[in-house]
């Protein structure tokens, strides 16, 4: 089958190739419940080859940077949901703010307690990590998750894993270090933007340096993924002709219509001329 194939020594590249290539070439592509199918089969090999399900895309302002669209500064309302991903100053000081007086007005017993319902009612910690070339990989996990397992499924799907990287979120930039620590202890919770670079102060040369830099930072069989997950889309429910709007609203008017008087011609008896 195609998804045993995906999972061969070459990996799932060859499932890739057999994508019809609109796959690879739009952002969301339009594709038949065939297409579909293969794309879901090899979104279920990559998850079974990397530990976990992910979706991959590209920046779409970067898109549109790309592409020289004027507009680029312009989100559209799909973006906004980016900011879900997105910590900033002001939030921060909100924060301090609020918890403030709290501090002095509860014991630490209950502060305690109020903390453990807190992680209790968190269920999930959406990481998207994006490189610089502004891929992006994103994968669920649990907010008890360490910051090890992420680094264990980036090591899956970089390039050159023997470069070392770093990880950080800002504003304020900050660097993720402690690879003990779980993704709520991190803030990381329900979900973070978190940025890829790599660590590339020792030991390597300026001509290395320019190699590492212009080589893809994800593998090939990962930016095949890219949008994949988009294509994946529901299946319509078939109407019958008598079920749609258009039939609904033309049944309508013709029972308004039946139930109008039928002596249109006769002057009302209040009516004096």
């Amino acid at each position: 089958s195609s998804l045993s194939l995906s999972l061969s020594l070459f990996g799932f590249g060859s499932l890739v190739r057999a994508l019809p290539l609109e796959f690879m070439e739009t952002s969301a592509p339009k594709c038949t419940t065939d297409d579909a199918a293969q794309a879901k089969a090899l979104l279920e090999a990559a998850a079974i080859h990397l530990g976990r399900e992910v979706n991959v895309s590209v920046r779409r302002a970067a898109l549109r940077e790309k592409d020289g669209d004027a507009s680029a500064s312009i989100q559209s309302q799909e973006e906004e949901s980016d900011d879900f991903y997105e910590f900033t100053e002001e939030d921060y000081a909100r924060m301090l703010a609020s918890k403030k007086p709290e501090t002095f007005l509860k014991t630490k017993k209950i502060r305690d307690a109020e903390e453990a319902a807190r992680r209790t009612r968190l269920t999930k910690s959406i990481i998207r990590v994006q490189f610089p070339d502004n891929y992006i990989v994103e994968a669920k996990f649990q907010p008890s998750d360490s910051l090890l397992t992420l680094i264990d499924l980036l090591k899956k799907v970089i390039s050159r894993v023997d470069v070392p990287f770093d990880l950080y979120t800002t504003p304020p930039k900050q660097t993720l270090q402690d690879m003990k620590k779980d993704f709520y202890s991190l803030g990381l919770v329900p979900g973070a933007l978190v940025y890829f670079s790599y660590n590339l102060s020792k030991g390597f040369s300026e001509e290395e340096q320019s190699r590492i830099l212009s080589t893809p930072y994800l593998q090939s069989d990962v930016m095949a993924l890219k949008d994949l997950h988009l294509s994946i889309a529901p299946v319509t429910r078939t109407e019958s002709p008598g079920n749609t709007p258009a039939a609904f609203n033309q049944q309508r008017m013709e029972q308004q219509s039946n139930k109008r008087p039928g002596k249109l011609g006769l002057k009302p008896k209040w009516m004096k001329l």
